[in-house]
């Protein structure tokens, strides 16, 4: 049985120093007690109380999050972080590929590359829970585990709840997917669950205040990590220790969404009608359909700027997605679906609204792996208390974009 965690924390201050970096201000999280089956998370001085609780009655809801009533509810979106290390590479035409792909301004400090970006949006939104939507590291350079668990302990440090969902190269790790879904369950205020169908980060999870639910949020693994027959050291081997768990090909598959029916008819026989939201990695086709149907004659046209009423955001990227043959959005309408959420596609920070869905991608959070300077901060979404409305706020980076070292080749 998972020992579920009652915390205290006091303020988490930050603030921008003249410099460009981002400092730590406040106090630290105080000492804890645990408790089976629930997470608390008592904040204290301006800051009211979020709890958290894992359900073990049948609820329809995997966890339920109370937050106090009288205001919005804020959710920050990191998409992308992909942190990686060379000295963490398998072999030396790996060494090469990576190197001179992504470390050819020579730049190999965490906090520059991510964490100074995790911590500038978290002092603008000031959010209740934080969603970590997907490659969250690059699993092939972290076959000791130890990117993973510096994810565990930074995202701790904040002292706000994170919700986890898998992308295609989180669990190219060594460590297996268990190992790391274990690290995060143990964490303090890390949350997620295996879930018992495809994936391994498929979760229901209840926003309640003042004893209504109000949003319910589908956190979706939409699979594709996989192995590279032909570049070894590439992606995930062969002899990972839970590959048995993993579905290669990238998708939502029917058991999936028979999940996500059963859970939707569940939870309106129980409380009506509650709004839902769905994460995930991969986009879905109808994303694209979106852009290709309202926007014909310059979705193509780079940059892409969506213009139409509501729509919101900018695109340097083909948009792409995963064909479930209308399956999968079928399903969303019928359970009161009206925002999903992607990452994955790091040059896409744009909104669109299609056929009652609003189609978010959130913008890049590192600068790991392909990106554009223009297009990195988080994406924050804030859900009104009464109406069942949301809106999405693209937060670009005022950061100053990194220094190159000297430029090097591997």
């Amino acid at each position: 049985m998972k020992q579920n965690h009652l915390l205290r924390r006091t303020a988490l201050m930050l603030a921008v120093c003249l410099t460009g970096t981002l400092c730590a201000c406040g106090t630290s999280a105080d000492t804890h007690t645990r408790e089976e089956e629930s997470v608390i998370m008592e904040t204290e001085a301006m800051l009211p109380t979020v709890t958290v609780t894992e359900q073990t009655e049948d609820l329809g809801y995997d966890f339920v999050i109370d937050i106090p009533a009288g205001r919005d509810i804020k959710i920050l979106q990191l998409s992308d972080l992909q942190t990686m290390e060379m000295d963490g590479v398998r072999n030396e035409n790996r060494y090469h590929q990576i190197g001179n792909a992504f470390f050819g301004d020579n730049v190999h400090d965490q906090q520059t590359q991510t964490w100074r970006y995790v911590e500038e949006a978290i002092a603008r939104s000031n959010p209740d829970l934080i969603v970590l939507a997907g490659d969250i590291i690059y699993g092939q350079t972290d076959d000791d585990g130890s990117q993973w668990l510096e994810v565990c302990e930074k995202m701790d440090s904040y002292a706000i709840p994170w919700l986890v969902i898998f992308g295609n190269h989180d669990n190219e790790s060594a460590k297996g997917v268990l190992w790391q879904i274990e690290q995060v369950r143990s964490s303090e205020y890390g949350i997620l669950k295996q879930g018992s169908v495809t994936g391994n980060s498929n979760y229901s999870v209840g926003l309640r205040q003042d004893g209504m639910f109000k949003y319910t949020l589908y956190m979706m693994d939409t699979n594709g990590c996989h192995t590279y027959p032909n570049n070894p050291g590439e992606g995930m081997m062969d002899d990972n220790p839970d590959i048995a768990l993993i579905t290669q090909q990238a998708g939502i598959y029917p058991d999936q969404r028979a999940w996500i029916h059963q859970t939707g008819k569940y939870i309106a026989e129980q409380y009506g009608d509650v709004p839902a939201l769905v994460f995930m990695h991969i986009p879905i086709a109808e994303a694209a359909t979106a852009a290709r149907r309202q926007y014909k004659e310059t979705y193509q046209s780079y940059p892409f700027t969506p213009d139409l009423a509501g729509d919101t955001g900018v695109s340097y990227e083909a948009f792409v997605g995963l064909d479930t043959g209308g399956a999968f959005w079928d399903l969303a309408k019928m359970h009161g679906v009206t925002g999903m959420f992607f990452a994955h596609q790091h040059n896409i920070a744009a909104s669109i609204v299609w056929d009652g869905i609003r189609l978010s991608y959130g913008l890049k959070t590192s600068t790991h792996d392909y990106h554009l300077p223009e297009l990195l901060g988080s994406l924050a979404i804030t859900l009104g208390e009464d109406d069942g409305a949301f809106s999405v706020d693209y937060q670009y980076t005022a950061l100053p974009y990194q220094e190159s070292g000297e430029t090097v080749t591997y």
